[in-house]
């Protein structure tokens, strides 16, 4: 049977108080122990097939902004975009001052690294200057120090 589309309007606010209310008639929400107030429900307790609401947009602006999780106003919409967008800006510039400063640090360690990498060379240059005869006195004083990781491991250097 087809409705005029007052008909059908008045359907569809009957049916979404009638959900309000939790007085629906329609079987199938009947069964339910908990009924949203939703497009596809407001649909059946009006007996009308699904997609009706498609062409009473102002009925679906009306369940919308019944359902719990719409009760902000056009203003605080706004204003939390707003600090999204500030807080995303913020994120950002963050991730690029995290990427700087990574780059830092994988500089800093290469430069350690030949710095060290030439400690140790200036480290064993001088060792070998050291008379033959001297070195082995030499590396018995050092062998307690280099423990602690404050001198060059020179035991290697040891004749064998």
């Amino acid at each position: 049977m087809a409705r005029n589309k007052d008909a059908s309007r008045k359907a569809l606010l009957d049916a979404i108080s009638k959900i309000k209310e939790q007085t629906y008639t329609h079987k199938d929400l009947r069964k339910k122990k908990v009924v949203k107030l939703n497009r596809s429900n407001v649909e059946k307790e009006a007996g009308l097939s699904a997609g009706a609401l498609r062409h009473h947009p102002d009925i679906v602006k009306v369940i919308q902004g019944a359902s719990p999780n719409n009760n902000h106003s056009a203003e605080d919409v706004e204003s939390l975009t707003e600090k999204v967008d500030e807080l995303e800006a913020s994120n950002r510039e963050l991730k690029a001052e995290r990427t700087r400063y990574e780059m830092d640090a994988k500089q800093a360690n290469k430069t350690l690294k030949e710095y060290q990498a030439e400690y140790h060379q200036t480290v064993t240059a001088l060792f070998f200057k050291i008379p033959i005869s001297e070195r082995e006195g030499v590396i018995k004083a050092l062998d307690d120090s280099s423990l602690n990781g404050d001198v060059t491991d020179i035991s290697e250097y040891r004749r064998k």
